[in-house]
Formats: C-alpha cells, sequence, structure tokens
C-alpha cells in the first residue's frame, strides 16, 4: 500500500471472460509509442497470469493497468489473485462482449460489492444501433444503480461513498468481415482491421480521476486494510485448527498409554479426569474462553452419560481393531481397553473445539451431544490407527 501510495500512480484492474477484448482494449488505450508492460507475475503451478501497463492519460496521470485472469481462465470462479488486486485498485473495469450471462451478473455485483468506482465496458458495440444501446443503458442501471439492485457492500464503512457504476460502449478493434462490390458489379468477401474506438473508456476514467481523486486513495487504504484483516482472521482460524490438532493428539496419547494399566474401560471419565480437565482448558485457552471447574466437570458428567450406552461397542471395535494385527496373541482387556480410551479422548477432544469454533464458549449439553456423534464417526478406521498406537507404546515399555 504504501509502495503504491509514494509512487502516485492510479491502479486500474481489468476483469472479463476470455476473448471479450481485454487486451485489445489496453492496447487501443495505450498506443505503441507509450505503451510499456511493466510486470508480469505468474502464479506458480498454473498457466494463469497478472500482466500490468502504465499508460499515461491526456491530462498527465500515470495509470497502471492490470490486466487479470477472468471467470473462464480462473477455474469457474474469480479467484483469490484477481479478488485481491481488484480491493488493492482504484477504479476496475469489467469487459463485456454481449448481454451478461448469470455468471457475468454475479462478477459484477461481486466487484460492486468492493465499493469501488465501477467501470462496465460493452466491447464491439458497433453491431448495436443508438436506439439499441440506450435500452441496453436503461436495462443496466435498472439492473446495478437503482436502490434495490445493491447487494450489501463487503465494505460498510464505505457504503455511503459507493459511486454508481457506468456503462461505456467500446470498440477494442479486431477484424471484421465485409463484402466489396466492384465496378464490374461482382462481389467479393475480406477482412480488414476493425477501427478501433475506445473514447467512451478512457473518458470515463478519467472523469473519475478528476472528480473523485481523493476519494480514490481513501477507498483504496480502506479496502486494503480490510484485506489484511481477512488474512489475519483467516491466519488465526488456521492457527487455531492446527494448534487444537496437536492438543488433541498430545492427550489422546497421554490418554491411551494411561490407560494401558486401567483396569476398566471408560464407562465414566474420572479414571482419566485429570487429563480430560487439562485438554478442555487448554482448548478453552486457546479460544481466548473463560472456563470454570463447574463447567468442565459439568462437560465430563455429561459426556460420561453419553458414553455408557457406547462403551460395549467401543470395546468390540476395539478388539477388532487390535485383531487387525496379526501375531500379537491374545489380545488382552487392558490393551482393548486403551484403544477404547483413544476413540473415547479423540472424539471429545473434536467435540470441545468445534463446539468452541461454533459458539465461542464452552457449552456441556451442545458439546456432549457432538461427542456422542463423533464417537461413532470412522469407528474401525479410527480403531485402527489406535490399535497401532498401543502396540506400539506396548513394545516400546
Amino acid at each position: 500500500l504504501q509502495e503504491r501510495k509514494q509512487s502516485g500512480k492510479i491502479y486500474v484492474a481489468l476483469f472479463g471472460d476470455v476473448s471479450t477484448g481485454k487486451s485489445s482494449i489496453i492496447k487501443a488505450l495505450l498506443p505503441e509509442s507509450n505503451a510499456q508492460q511493466i510486470d508480469i507475475n505468474v502464479k506458480g503451478g498454473s498457466t494463469q497470469s497478472i500482466n500490468q501497463y502504465t499508460w499515461q492519460s491526456s491530462s498527465g496521470d500515470q495509470l497502471i493497468l492490470t490486466d487479470l485472469p477472468g471467470r473462464n481462465e480462473a477455474q469457474g470462479l474469480l479467484d483469490d489473485m484477481a479478488k485481491e488486486e481488484a480491493i488493492r485498485a482504484q477504479i476496475v473495469i469489467y469487459v463485456t462482449d454481449s448481454d451478461l450471462s448469470r455468471s457475468q451478473f454475479e462478477d459484477i455485483q461481486q466487484l460492486q460489492s468492493f465499493g469501488k468506482p465501477l467501470i462496465v465496458a460493452l466491447n464491439k458495440s458497433d453491431r448495436f444501433s443508438d436506439e439499441e444501446k440506450a435500452l441496453i443503458r436503461a436495462r443496466f442501471n435498472e439492473r446495478f444503480n437503482s436502490t434495490s439492485s445493491h447487494s450489501p457492500t463487503t465494505f460498510p464503512d464505505k457504503a455511503n461513498s459507493q459511486t454508481q457504476t457506468q456503462l461505456v460502449f467500446v470498440q477494442s478493434g479486431g477484424e471484421e468481415e465485409i463484402v466489396k462490390i466492384y465496378p464490374d458489379g461482382h462481389e467479393e468477401k475480406v477482412v480488414r482491421e476493425r477501427k478501433a474506438d475506445v473514447s467512451a473508456l478512457a473518458e470515463a476514467l478519467q472523469n473519475e480521476i478528476d472528480s473523485q481523486s481523493d476519494l480514490l486513495e481513501n477507498l483504496r487504504d480502506a479496502s486494503v486494510f480490510v484485506l489484511v484483516k481477512q488474512k489475519l482472521d483467516k491466519a488465526k482460524v488456521q492457527h487455531q485448527q492446527e494448534k487444537a490438532e496437536s492438543i488433541i493428539k498430545s492427550f489422546t496419547r497421554k490418554a491411551v498409554l494411561g490407560a494401558l494399566a486401567a483396569v476398566s474401560p471408560g464407562t465414566d471419565l474420572v479414571i482419566q479426569g485429570v487429563l480430560a480437565t487439562q485438554m478442555v482448558k487448554q482448548l478453552c485457552a486457546l479460544y481466548n474462553v473463560p472456563v470454570r471447574q463447574l463447567d468442565i466437570d459439568k462437560l465430563l458428567d455429561f459426556s460420561s452419560g453419553q458414553l455408557k450406552k457406547s462403551t460395549p461397542l467401543l470395546l468390540a471395535v476395539a478388539g477388532n481393531g487390535m485383531k487387525a494385527f496379526p501375531g500379537i496373541g491374545t489380545v488382552t482387556g487392558g490393551l482393548t481397553h486403551a484403544v477404547a480410551y483413544g476413540l473415547i479422548f479423540d472424539a471429545l477432544g473434536h467435540a470441545i473445539n468445534k463446539t468452541l469454533q461454533q459458539r465461542g464458549k464452552l457449552q456441556a449439553a451442545p458439546a456432549a451431544l457432538t461427542f456422542k456423534e463423533m464417537l461413532s464417526e470412522n469407528l474401525e478406521t479410527r480403531a485402527k490407527i489406535f490399535a497401532k498406537l498401543v502396540l506400539d507404546s506396548k513394545s516400546g515399555q
């Protein structure tokens, strides 16, 4: 953000489906003598790229035009790379060469939600008469500029400053087929260069710059800060999930090792109460959720109640998990109980984690119900995992 502000340049992001004429429009805006491709950033592992060009407008403003991959080039969606550049830009241009499809309509709505000046450039406009253009413009304004048509903006703090979405008609050039009639009367189809006309787009860009120079900077600043917050929030969630998995895995292992000497399986969680309490406290601390011992005791009581009916099934599945490893001899009750404890703590930890994520606090009853559901998920696969852990631990003693 600081680098772009210091440059004094205005960043313009261009979107559009493949073959709608984005590159041709940029070429028409930038006469060869003034065009300079300044950067190409290839996204790792794909052929997508962001191409940037610098252009000096008629009034001397320096613009950076960024050609972005569109829906058809980005696996059916405006991908993160394209959306982030739209957020960093000060003005957004969307290029289409026909009446809007459903996906294009959704693209424009999403771009509108960024709260930036948005210009929709309808290319190949020489196909329409003046009367047809007037009808297209009226329908466009009805769909995108009426108060009821606006979806909630992504950035509420800029809702009052949201500008109208403009529609301009352009002709990016290219080739066209015509019928040439010779003096002797015979006709011949020939292909000729179509004259480019992007003056309406250039004028719309200049008007946005002249009328909203301070606003453009403020909009971009606010957008970038929101982008940073979104990235931080995403990173925080990812970190919490990874850390939660580490906590659950650690306490599940401790429970398995501790249960190797247990006389009975987890008919209640008192046997492993200390470990269970510590796991709950660490998961709550991870999400900055205050928790009382009373809340933990209530959760463990509820979970123990849910567990009683499942104990015979757990022991049976745990025994089968042990038998999946040939050559271990007669399966003893202690080993089977240890596998059962692995299943119990793994399900309990994930139930607590899910409750904290969804509700933002520790609620005993919902967490216990989630525990019951998770206890029965993928039992056989999980039993084999903990059976291997038990056997490895036993052989290492």
